[in-house]
Parts: structure tokens; C-alpha cells; sequence
């Protein structure tokens, strides 16, 4: 349903994980994990509801539906104590972008200015830019 809905909003949570309480010892392992599993446990029951860190993007079909939706993840998200970031957010929109694609409108497509960065590398010659490619293949 994610390309296909009519409405999307995308939701960036302040400072993502590091909203999240831990000891010491566990911050620089489990925070991240600890995290998305906060998130996904919101979202759980959240049939068009998807997370991934810090951002949380919610789809519908009708304006109405899709504004019950985003309120009922409110209200989810309020007893955690996460914040979310306002300026960062799009709500209510034909298509947004989404873990570095355009989804939304029946579509679901890579960003133009991503797809022409990884259409155009040159071949990796030696172990440093093998590293480099990886790296960005996997962005």
C-alpha cells in the first residue's frame, strides 16, 4: 500500500534514538535496537503505519481516514515522551520522501538525485574505494 495511498505523512522524531534512556554501559550497543523496537511495538497493531528509526510515515486512502490515523499515532506516541521534530515532518501529502525514495500516488521510486550519483560511480580500483561503494551502495 505504501506507493499506491493517496495521502501520506512522514513523521521525523527529534533526535531519533537518542530520546531513548539507558545506562551507560548499554547506550553505545542496544539504543538503537531498543529504539525500533520501542517504535515497532507503537505501530504494531498500524496496518499503514511504517518505522524505521527516526522516521515514521503513515498512509491512507481518504483524508479522513488518514487524519484518524495520524491521531491515533499521537496519542501512541504521547505517553512515550518522544518529540517530534515539526519542521522536518510533511503530513497529509500526495507523495513524500521516505528512506531516500518518493512514495505515495502509486508511486515508489528512488530519489532522481540518488539514482544518477549510483548510475555514474566508477568502478572501484582498489580496496578504499571498494569500501566507499559498499558504503554508498548500501545508503
Amino acid at each position: 500500500m505504501i506507493g499506491t495511498a493517496t495521502y501520506v505523512s512522514k513523521i521525523d522524531l527529534l533526535r531519533g534514538y537518542y530520546q531513548v534512556t539507558l545506562t551507560h554501559n548499554a547506550q553505545g550497543i542496544l539504543v538503537v535496537v531498543t529504539f525500533q523496537r520501542m517504535l515497532n511495538k507503537i505501530t504494531r497493531n498500524m496496518e499503514e503505519t511504517k518505522a524505521h528509526l527516526e522516521d515514521i510515515i503513515e498512509l491512507a486512502d481518504t483524508l479522513e481516514e488518514h487524519l484518524r490515523r495520524l491521531q491515533h499515532l499521537f496519542q501512541q506516541l504521547q505517553p512515550t515522551g518522544l518529540v517530534i521534530n515539526q519542521a522536518k515532518c510533511d503530513f497529509a501529502r500526495g507523495t513524500v520522501t521516505y528512506l531516500g525514495h518518493i512514495v505515495g500516488q502509486g508511486k515508489t521510486a528512488p530519489r532522481t538525485p540518488k539514482l544518477d550519483v549510483t548510475l555514474n560511480v566508477s568502478s572501484p580500483l582498489d580496496k578504499r574505494s571498494l569500501r566507499r561503494f559498499l558504503g554508498m551502495a548500501c545508503f
